[in-house]
This record gives structure tokens, C-alpha cells and sequence, in this order.
């Protein structure tokens, strides 16, 4: 986990602070090398999940086109068949209420609570004694 100094000047943790929504729906990745056709999988204000054949790598900036949004991002993890990204500016709940409202069977995914996570503390490696 890593931290960001907001304009306050306090610390915040980078973890997700919006409901997310899985469904699929064509999407495309744009990149300096090209554009990657995927599927957009996971949607919420403050990001996306896309499976994609060959995602880009972590840190990457792109350009996520779906419907008829797009937003430039930053890739934030990677998988093997697909990644996830984070807006540069969040988008408005009535774009993720207008693609939810395409698509027929939505699943509500849980939003991170971070009051549950201890600050400070390493965790254990499995395998490890002790």
C-alpha cells in the first residue's frame, strides 16, 4: 500500500473508496504502440478492470474508450489476461449509473474498508516461523 499527500497536507492511503460493478462490455486501449481491443469488466468512479489479451504493464498511461466515454488513465496492476486501471479524474456516478443501466446482470462488488487495515505493521510471509 502507498500513501499520496493530499492538498491538506495529510496522508491518505491509496485504496478503493467507490462501489464497483462488474459486467462486460467492448472496449478499447490506447496506447503509443496502438490500440488493444478488451473487454471492460469492472467499473466504478475512480477506475476499471479490463480483460485484455496482452495487457499493458504496470505504470503505463492509456487511453480507456468504452461506449462513448473515454478517460485517460494509469494502469495500476497487471495480470495475465487482464489489468486494472485508475482515472486521472474520477468519473460521475451518472456515467457508471448510465453504463449500468446497458447492461442486464449487474454484480455490486464490495468498496475497500480501509478503517479495518492495520497501519504500521508487517505482514507475515507465509511459510515463515513465528
Amino acid at each position: 500500500m502507498s500513501f499520496y499527500k493530499a492538498e491538506d497536507g495529510s496522508l491518505n492511503a491509496e485504496r478503493r473508496s467507490s462501489a464497483r460493478f462488474r459486467f462486460s462490455m467492448p472496449a478499447e486501449l490506447h496506447l503509443p504502440g496502438g490500440v488493444r481491443q478488451g473487454l471492460l469488466s469492472d467499473l466504478s468512479e475512480g477506475g476499471a478492470k479490463i480483460t485484455i489479451d496482452n495487457p499493458p504493464g504496470k505504470g503505463a498511461t492509456v487511453k480507456l474508450c468504452w461506449s462513448r466515454y473515454e478517460e485517460f488513465c494509469r494502469v495500476i496492476w497487471t495480470g495475465d489476461k487482464s489489468c486494472g486501471v485508475k482515472f486521472e479524474r474520477a468519473i460521475s456516478s451518472a456515467i457508471v449509473l448510465e453504463i449500468l443501466g446497458q447492461d442486464e446482470e449487474i454484480i455490486s462488488g464490495p468498496v475497500a474498508d480501509h478503517s479495518n487495515i492495520p497501519l504500521g505493521r508487517k505482514r507475515r510471509r507465509l511459510g515463515a516461523g513465528g
